[in-house]
């Protein structure tokens, strides 16, 4: 155990793409979804300030951009862990994917 490098088991090595992806668009969404406060205040101000229109956009805008990065990320999320669940289960497609083999008295060890 003193052999072990510490490197070995960083987290950022043990991530493939895939999951990077995912925890990529999870941050997305939150970050977006904090922004959201802020952009209807903005908003307010410039529908204060005349801007109407421009308001309105920008909150639809922000509400569009926050519920498409959750989707993503729910979305992506989703199929992460079912692709996780398939590779603990042994699933593949819906379907149990184990091959058993049947042995032959040649393939035990006699002693």
């Amino acid at each position: 155990m003193a052999g072990w490098s510490t490197t070995r088991w960083s987290t950022t090595r043990m991530l493939d793409r895939s999951t990077k992806v995912v925890i990529a668009a999870a941050l997305l969404a939150v970050a977006l979804i904090i922004t959201l406060p802020i952009a209807f205040i903005v908003a307010l101000f410039m529908m204060l300030f005349g801007h109407i229109i421009g308001g309105l956009i920008l909150i639809g805008a922000a509400v569009l951009a926050a519920g498409a990065a959750v989707a993503l990320a729910a979305v992506s999320g989703t199929r992460k862990l079912h692709h996780l669940r398939d590779m603990l289960t042994g699933e593949a497609g819906g379907r149990m994917s184990r091959e058993y083999v049947q042995l032959n008295s040649d393939d035990y060890d006699t002693y």
